[in-house]
């Protein structure tokens, strides 16, 4: 049989394959906006309940009226819900055995 060496390439000549990483957004639930509630957030890692923040966001319908509409601004490990006060909102997530409430 016959010995076969292999063939060196020089570096230029490599193949590199670079292949993107996408980031996927998915969709883990929707609430209706009820009116007089206040939608709060609430950070497990650091055990604070907050009034969720909003950002304003304008939507043309049919080119005739222009509609502001609110937009949730999404934190990560942060869990939201409505509530009245944010009394009813610990009482909520303690339901919800989010939280311990004693």
């Amino acid at each position: 049989m016959k010995e076969t060496s292999k063939i060196e390439t020089p570096e230029t000549d490599k193949v590199v394959v670079v292949q993107d990483i996408k980031k996927e957004i998915k969709l883990l639930g929707s609430q209706r906006k009820i009116k007089g509630l206040t939608m709060f957030e609430y950070n497990p890692n650091d055990q604070t309940l907050e009034p969720a923040k909003y950002k304003e966001v304008k939507a043309e319908l049919q080119g005739k009226a222009v509609a502001i509409r609110h937009k949730l601004i999404y934190k990560d490990g942060c869990a939201y819900i409505q509530a009245l006060n944010k009394r009813v909102a610990f009482k909520k997530l303690a339901k919800a055995k989010l939280i311990n409430i004693k």
